[in-house]
């Protein structure tokens, strides 16, 4: 069972459990703590996945995305990037793209 907060999280987890490529993937898999020029700050991704190729952070948002959210991910992808991560702010515009996610969740069913 895979623990969700938003819709998008949600469509996230279907499109990856039928994605061929995806390995593993984790619910807030961890905690980054950054600074952002004028406080410490903890953020928490959405969702952690792997494949053969690639770990990465999602951070799921709804269109448009919050300027500060924004800025968060400008400042960490580069980052994560030198620790291994590549860091994506997924909105659920892509995720909710047809036919791509019809055809999820009909392998689904």
């Amino acid at each position: 069972m895979m623990q969700w907060e938003s819709p998008g999280e949600l469509t996230a987890f279907r499109l990856l459990d039928c994605d061929p490529g995806i390995t593993m993937f984790v619910e807030q898999p961890c905690v980054v703590v950054y600074f952002n020029g004028l406080e410490q700050k903890r953020h928490f991704p959405d969702i952690y996945v792997e494949s053969c190729e690639r770990k990465e952070l999602w951070e799921i948002k709804t269109d448009p995305a919050e300027p500060d959210v924004i800025a968060r991910t400008i400042l960490l992808k580069p980052l994560l990037k030198r620790l291994g991560f590549i860091y994506r702010l997924v909105l659920n515009s892509e995720l909710e793209m047809q036919p791509r996610l019809q055809n999820a969740n009909t392998l689904l069913r």
